[in-house]
C-alpha cells in the first residue's frame, strides 16, 4: 500500500517556537517534536485498532506479537520506511540550503 498523499510540512503554522539560540539545532528539535507527536497519535490509533479487533474476536494480542511478515510484506514495509526517511531528510536538506543563501 503506497500513500503518496503523505507530506511533511517544512514550516509549521503559526508563531515558531524557539528552544535554542542556534537556529539549526532549534529546527532539528522542532522536527523531533513533530515526529514524536505523530508517533504518539500512531501508537494510539494502532492500540485502538488492536482493542477493537480483539473485542470483536477477530484477533488476539498474541497473533500480533508473534506475526512474521513474508518477503513481499517486508519489501513493502522497507520501501515505506525508506520513503519516510527520505522525506524527512529532504525537508532538513531544503532548510539547510535556504539558510546558506
Amino acid at each position: 500500500m503506497k500513500n503518496q498523499n503523505i507530506k511533511l510540512e517544512s514550516a509549521p503554522k503559526g508563531k515558531k517556537a524557539k528552544f535554542f539560540d542556534n537556529s539549526e539545532i532549534d529546527y532539528l528539535f522542532s522536527i523531533i517534536i513533530m515526529l514524536t507527536q505523530e508517533l504518539s497519535v500512531t501508537y494510539d490509533r494502532v492500540e485502538t485498532l488492536e482493542l477493537i479487533l480483539e473485542k470483536k474476536g477477530l484477533i488476539n494480542k498474541g497473533e500480533i506479537d508473534n506475526w512474521v511478515s513474508n518477503e513481499s510484506e517486508e519489501l513493502i514495509r522497507s520501501k515505506r520506511r525508506e520513503d519516510l526517511i527520505s522525506r524527512i531528510f529532504n525537508v532538513i536538506h531544503e532548510e539547510a540550503e535556504l539558510t546558506k543563501k
